[in-house]
């Protein structure tokens, strides 16, 4: 039964450590081999945001803050392409861009009563 227990808060410690993250990844203009991403403009870079959580249900537990990138928010849906978009806006906008082309995301969702949900959203920055 001890053997059982520990396993079990182990397994719920990993989870909270490798749980619930915003990342954004740039590839900036020059290192896309000279590749223009949108017909007007100049292309300033393509960027991608990641964001994943754990859920009880549909109850958020843990997911990743999009008020401070890198973090972890607790009890927050931010799983979701309404949170996700103004973070890879604002990216955006500090790298230069005046626009946001081809804006693509997906959402996976896995599991039952513990259901890790994941989004990706990305989009070229023109300028």
């Amino acid at each position: 039964m001890m053997k059982k227990l520990i396993f079990s808060l182990s397994l719920a410690a990993a989870a909270v450590l490798f749980s619930g993250c915003v990342s954004v990844e740039t590839v900036k203009g020059a290192d896309l081999n000279k590749q223009a991403l949108g017909n007007v403009g100049i292309t300033v870079a393509h960027l991608n945001v990641q964001n994943w959580g754990i859920y009880l249900f549909k109850i958020p537990l843990i997911s990743g803050s999009t008020e401070d990138v890198g973090s972890m928010a607790f009890f927050k849906d931010t799983v979701n392409p309404a949170s996700v978009t103004p973070i890879i806006a604002a990216e955006s906008r500090k790298l230069g861009g005046t626009q946001l082309l081809d804006l693509a995301s997906q959402y996976k969702e896995f599991g039952f009563i513990f259901v890790s949900r994941s989004i990706n959203l990305s989009g070229n920055a023109i300028r």
